[in-house]
């Protein structure tokens, strides 16, 4: 089975088959879980990866390889029903959603699939695709907790067994909800913690920094990720104290440790949103940082999306006070939402960070993103990078800093 069709890019590949957006499919995943929850019922969740797919391209063209993911795509189309979603997932991968469907039911697609593949025949590849999957709400009852067991299985099989297929065994799924009192008791009993997630030069793969990232430690050890919390504690005034603890503690892991290279850090609610207490708190963070003997220039402070709808003459004034001061300035998540062209000039950060969605969706001008950015002094940090596929890419659009799974997971550390 071989199918000679133009040169797609990726994106176009997408866009002329399945659900083009990974966004787009979690979210239909999000909406079909409440679904399921309110009625009972069953879902399960695949993913296929192609394996080999870089070598694939590097040894008999990317043409090969679109032809591929097309013959993909299209066995995908003709084997499922029509109450079935299936689209982009990351990298290589394509991601399906059976509605209403156990672990038999999966199997039976699954070897539909599997038929139907083994006749797949492309510039005389054979390609071969490793699959995972799991159910709900046996194996996660959240999207997130879903499409994390869902990777982990896929990546194992891919490193210890490419080609096969692998049901995920059960899990410990326990609710993972965190109440306003858990919250509250956490901090209380001290177990509000730092974790750093290593961001590396891109030229010589040495660790430049590390993202700060807040966690909660359950009373039963288990770690809680800010996600499923930071929404709660942003409705009211917690947040402020849970991020000075975790600033405080971060600072304290930097000198004990002898961590090498700069920490960007959230800027803390309480200066963005510009109270009057708010160059007090710029103060006592500076005191903080003298006294346990670290270099201000190693504090990356990072204005998130969030805190870009805010003023910006009063941001500018904040940002130009942490600089005299010998910080330096982070944008996250460029050209998305609020964070502007206009937000950079008025902002002028040391460093632009580039989220998913320009290395995800949005490939086709990323280059031409990277490049005017870069001429105009920026260095670039380009984030969520999951997939050699996506560092191969990185690669080629020589930006200065990377950070992602594949780079390094979020590690916490105790106090």
């Amino acid at each position: 089975m071989s199918r000679r069709l133009p040169s797609l890019s990726l994106l176009e590949l997408y866009k002329e088959t399945l659900i083009s957006s990974t966004d787009c499919m979690r979210n239909i995943l999000k909406k079909l879980l409440f679904l399921h929850e309110r009625y009972n019922r069953e879902l399960c969740l695949l993913l296929l990866d192609v394996d080999n797919l870089r070598s694939i391209n590097r040894h008999h063209g990317y043409s090969t390889g679109t032809e591929i993911l097309l013959s993909v795509a299209d066995i995908l189309s003709s084997s499922l029903r029509r109450s079935d979603v299936a689209g982009k997932y990351k990298g290589s991968s394509f991601l399906v959603i059976l509605p209403e469907t156990d672990i038999s039911g999966a199997v039976r697609v699954v070897s539909r699939i599997r038929r139907k593949m083994s006749a797949v025949e492309v510039r005389g590849v054979r390609p071969s695709i490793t699959i995972g999957a799991v159910s709900f709400p046996r194996d996660g009852m959240t999207t997130d907790q879903l499409l994390m067991r869902l990777e982990e299985v896929v990546a194992e099989t891919k490193r210890t067994s490419p080609g096969s297929t692998v049901f995920a065994p059960p899990a410990d799924i326990r609710p993972r909800t965190v109440t306003p009192l858990e919250l509250l008791n956490a901090f209380s009993d001290d177990r509000i913690l730092p974790a750093f997630q290593p961001v590396k030069s891109l030229a010589t793969g040495e660790v430049f920094g590390y993202e700060v990232l807040m966690r909660v430690r359950r009373r039963d050890g288990t770690v809680v990720p800010a996600g499923e919390f930071i929404t709660l504690l942003e409705r009211t005034s917690k947040i402020i104290m849970f991020e000075e603890k975790v600033i405080e503690k971060a600072l304290k892991v930097k000198v004990e440790r002898g961590l090498k290279g700069k920490l960007f850090i959230n800027l803390p609610a309480l200066i963005y949103q510009f109270t009057p207490k708010s160059d007090l708190k710029i103060g006592e963070i500076y005191s903080l940082v003298l006294d346990l003997g670290v270099c201000p220039h190693d504090v990356v402070f990072e204005i998130t999306e969030k805190q870009t709808i805010a003023d910006v003459d009063r941001l500018s004034e904040v940002i130009s006070l942490l600089r005299s001061l010998g910080f330096m300035i982070a944008l996250d998540d460029f050209g998305v939402e609020n964070s502007s062209i206009e937000k950079l000039l008025r902002i002028d950060p040391d460093f632009v960070k580039l989220n998913s969605f320009f290395l995800k969706e949005a490939k086709p001008i990323t280059r031409w993103i990277v490049m005017s950015l870069k001429k105009a002094g920026y260095s670039i940090i380009m984030e969520n990078v999951e997939t050699e596929e996506d560092l191969e890419f990185v690669r080629t659009l020589k930006v200065d800093l990377v950070q992602g799974f594949h780079i390094g997971h979020p590690e916490v550390a105790e106090v």
